[in-house]
């Protein structure tokens, strides 16, 4: 279940469900793992993010609740699932992470 208000999507893979979320320290770590600041990464998905960058995306969202994994076991749960609904998943994660920006937006601001 998504929980939009804390930033928290849940992707699905197989019979499996994985919750991500972008808090500070993850977003951080994400600037560092791609060489870019954060609007540099939200123009990532203007198009669609390379596989490899969904996949340290995703890495850095499931840290919060899944603790550490290494790109391969993140590889294999990207494997099971609909990529394009990750990738829209992890936007909707990132977006989360600043909610006054994305309320504004909501209410035409």
């Amino acid at each position: 279940m998504n929980n939009k208000e804390r930033g928290e999507v849940t992707i699905k893979a197989c019979e499996a469900s994985y919750t991500i979320r972008f808090p500070n320290k993850a977003l951080c770590a994400l600037e560092e793992d791609l060489s870019a600041d954060i609007q540099g990464i939200l123009k990532m998905f203007e198009a669609m993010p390379s596989m490899n960058q969904a996949r340290i995306i995703f890495r850095r969202g499931l840290v919060q609740h899944h603790g550490e994994m290494t790109l391969d076991e993140v590889s294999d749960i990207i494997d099971k699932t609909d990529y394009v609904a990750l990738v829209e998943g992890l936007l909707t994660a990132i977006a989360g992470a600043f909610p006054t920006l994305t309320g504004a937006k909501k209410k035409g601001k």
